[in-house]
């Protein structure tokens, strides 16, 4: 096997760069065109609610060090109720009766459910293939789960509306993105086929690899001047001096 250094690695490649760029190109559409014709759109609503522990709240200052630092902690206690069978069985039916064709299964697994660094902060999102529906489960959440919460709670934690629910905005499919990395993996693709391949060719093409494979010294070389000869001739492919 051959041994490469960088100079041969960049020598290599640039023999094959119209190679290189044909398959990246075309690894870049293919990528492309089937985000396009396989990935089915999705559209996302957000909203976000705060979670107070009101058995920690100071009447000056509303809320103290101690009640933000357990409200923070009670955050993933509040994500698990949100998706419990109560809520989400709850608000699968007000979707239902809304006009929406949609299972218990479908709302919950729709749902990202994050709370933001450092803050007694929840974030809701709703992801789905109709806009409408994506904004309507984050409406119908921040109308049922309160209650909800603060049952399930013994009225000591609070689930309070910071913002209304968003727009829905397009997220997927990511075209452009799968395009630049279908572009990024043919490019690596080839490269490394065409850097194996040089490794595991093992002919002699010069005199240089024929001192580096038998270790002789090269006294001359013979040049092929069979295509000057029939050039020569007029293509006739006569030899001459000879029978």
């Amino acid at each position: 096997m051959k041994e490469l250094d960088f100079r041969s690695f960049f020598l290599v490649l640039l023999q094959s760069l119209r190679l290189i760029i044909a398959v990246a190109v075309a690894m870049a559409v293919v990528f492309g065109v089937a985000t396009g014709l396989m990935t089915n759109d999705t559209y996302s609503a957000r909203c976000s609610m705060y979670i107070m522990n009101v058995s920690q709240q100071d009447n000056s200052t509303g809320v103290s060090a101690n009640g933000l630092e357990a409200s923070q902690k009670l955050v993933d206690e509040c994500i698990i109720l949100i998706k419990s069978n109560n809520v989400i069985g709850e608000v699968t039916e007000q979707l239902n009766a809304r006009g929406f064709d949609t299972t218990v299964d479908a709302v919950r697994g729709s749902l990202g459910l994050t709370a933001v660094e450092n803050t007694a902060l929840l974030r809701i999102t709703s992801t789905t293939e109709d806009p409408e529906l994506s904004q309507a489960i984050c409406e119908e959440l921040m109308d049922y789960a309160p209650s909800v919460v603060d049952y399930a709670m013994r009225g000591l934690v609070t689930l309070n509306k910071i913002d209304d629910v968003s727009e829905p905005s397009k997220n997927s499919p990511m075209v452009a993105r799968n395009a630049i990395l279908g572009g990024v993996f043919g490019l690596l693709l080839i490269c490394a086929l065409i850097l194996v391949r040089y490794l595991m060719d093992n002919t002699i093409k010069d005199e240089k690899d024929l001192k580096d494979r038998f270790n002789v010294n090269v006294l001359g070389v013979v040049m092929d001047t069979t295509g000057s000869v029939d050039k020569a001739t007029g293509g006739s492919g006569k030899k001459t001096g000879g029978k």
